[in-house]
């Protein structure tokens, strides 16, 4: 079974969604699946170095109050999952066109899992700054990409009209991310339940 999940890293129901879609799989032991990550970016219209994060959130979200709620509220379901959210530690709002062109690099040498996940941790774990390339190359090192190599990459323009095309064509029929395509015959929005993916697994054996 094909999977394809369209997610940014700097969303924090998307690393929720990811885990609440591994607990799911935990369900359904010995099913065979592939997934594929698919690039959308939140906010493709920030400047290559990002902005300050603090300055972007209020701006999007509104005042303190109404931040922290959101913040506790996505905290909680973390805990849940086993996921730590540290958001004092988050300094810029990165543009994440560099880190989606990571992963595909890691894709060709079977890492795409490991990178996103380890995307998703430096962010909201560690306060990564996602679209310094420098900082990219050593989490691409961590999960066995080579340092040099990711480097290399990142210095280039390979592979970035890709990412950029496929952001485009997910922004014409995905509204927002987290979003599971299966087998190209079935979508769930959102990061939902682990329970509501069951039932979606079953569905797509059947058919």
């Amino acid at each position: 079974m094909l999977v394809e999940i369209f997610a940014d890293f700097v969303c924090p129901w998307c690393w929720i969604g990811r885990h609440r879609f591994l607990h799911a799989l935990n369900q359904r032991p010995g099913m065979q699946i592939e997934i594929a990550w698919r690039p959308y970016r939140l906010n493709p219209a920030l400047p290559p170095e990002g902005m300050d994060r603090t300055l972007y959130v209020t701006s999007k979200f509104g005042d303190a109050p109404r931040v922290e709620a959101m913040y506790a509220l996505m905290t909680r379901v973390g805990t849940e999952l086993g996921l730590d959210f540290a958001w004092e530690r988050i300094e810029r709002a990165p543009n994440t066109l560099l880190a989606h062109r990571l992963v595909r690099l890691a894709e060709r040498a079977g890492l795409a899992d490991a990178m996103v996940e380890r995307l998703f941790a430096a962010y909201f774990r560690d306060g990564v700054d996602l679209g310094n390339a420098e900082a990219l190359a050593r989490l691409a090192s961590e999960v066995g990409v080579e340092a040099g190599e990711a480097a290399r990459f990142l210095a280039s323009d390979e592979d970035r009209a890709a990412v950029l095309a496929a952001d485009g064509a997910a922004r014409r029929h995905v509204d927002g991310v987290p979003y599971y395509v299966f087998d190209r015959r079935f979508a769930l929005a959102g990061a939902q339940d682990s329970e509501a993916f069951v039932p979606v697994f079953d569905a797509v054996r059947a058919a």
